[in-house]
């Protein structure tokens, strides 16, 4: 009779540990990628909305300029603005309906102010007595007025700083500026 020998196949202690060692190794790469690519999204999604706030409080502050019948710069850096009273109630939609009164077309009788601010990082606006934050993360919310009135035109920039960088160092965030002509009567000071 013929005996088999019988044979065990399986990986040595040596092999093992080789294969446990490049699998660590490329486990390590994985998370250190998957880690930086979450930072890169975190980092690209806040770039997006920053630039989101700064058109809305843009956009804001161009529409009330037009609609002004005065402009104030304020001593903290912001702005106050007196716009008619369109409507017929604070929050509600209801408009009223114009008047003309001595050749020129008037809404109520009591001019509204809505007030534009920073105050820490973040910039308001307060119309009725209601404050809205419009945008956080601000680095800057600049106002240039003219330094002739006859031009009447309003320079507002607002600058964010990002909230992620590679180096622990600062650095510029997104800026964004538009010039708004004023229409009304201005009074800047």
């Amino acid at each position: 009779m013929k005996t088999r020998c019988l044979q065990t196949s399986g990986m040595t202690l040596t092999e093992t540990m080789v294969s446990c060692a490049v699998s660590v190794v490329v486990l390590g790469v994985l998370v250190f990628g998957l880690m930086s690519f979450q930072r890169s999204f975190l980092a690209s999604a806040h770039h997006a909305s920053s630039q989101a706030a700064q058109l809305r409080l843009l956009d804001y502050v161009a529409m009330d300029l037009r609609r002004s019948l005065s402009v104030t710069s304020r001593a903290d850096g912001g702005v106050d603005v007196d716009i008619p009273d369109y409507y017929q109630s604070a929050g509600s939609l209801i408009p009223r309906t114009p008047q003309l009164v001595n050749g020129k077309v008037t809404y109520g009788t009591v001019p509204q102010r809505v007030s534009y601010y920073r105050r820490g990082q973040s910039v308001y606006r307060m119309a009725g007595g209601v404050e809205t934050a419009l945008a956080t993360d601000v680095a800057g919310f600049d106002l240039t007025f003219p330094a002739d009135l006859n031009q009447a035109v309003l320079k507002v920039t607002v600058r964010f700083q990002p909230r992620y960088s590679l180096s622990a160092g600062s650095r510029d965030g997104t800026s964004l500026s538009t010039s708004v002509l004023l229409r009304g009567r201005k009074n800047a000071g």
